[in-house]
């Protein structure tokens, strides 16, 4: 089982403890409302799935509430880092044209 400290209230919290609000990758649109029903189903059921390190958007729900993001190892599960949102930015994907 995955435990994460949350970084808000400082409780470890297991992973049935931690609401998953996906991969922070790619960024949550700005207009939602603009997308349409095919971008929908990729943006909430379609997953990168890589090796590797990927940054997950986490909530404390069994605790404070707070959102918070979690640098994970997807072949170990172990736990990278940990931060809020601000402290942890999501590097932006490179488009080539």
């Amino acid at each position: 089982m995955i435990v994460i400290r949350c970084p808000h209230c400082q409780v470890e919290r297991h992973e049935d403890e931690l609401f998953y609000g996906g991969e922070a990758l790619p960024p949550r649109p700005s207009d939602p409302l603009q997308l349409s029903d095919p971008e929908w189903t990729g943006r909430l059921f379609f997953r990168s799935n890589p090796e590797g390190a990927v940054i997950e958007d986490r909530c404390c729900a069994a605790g404070c509430g707070h959102w918070f993001r979690v640098r994970r190892c997807t072949a170990s599960h172990a736990i990278l880092d940990v931060a809020p949102p601000p402290a942890m930015p999501v590097p932006l994907p490179e488009f080539s044209s």
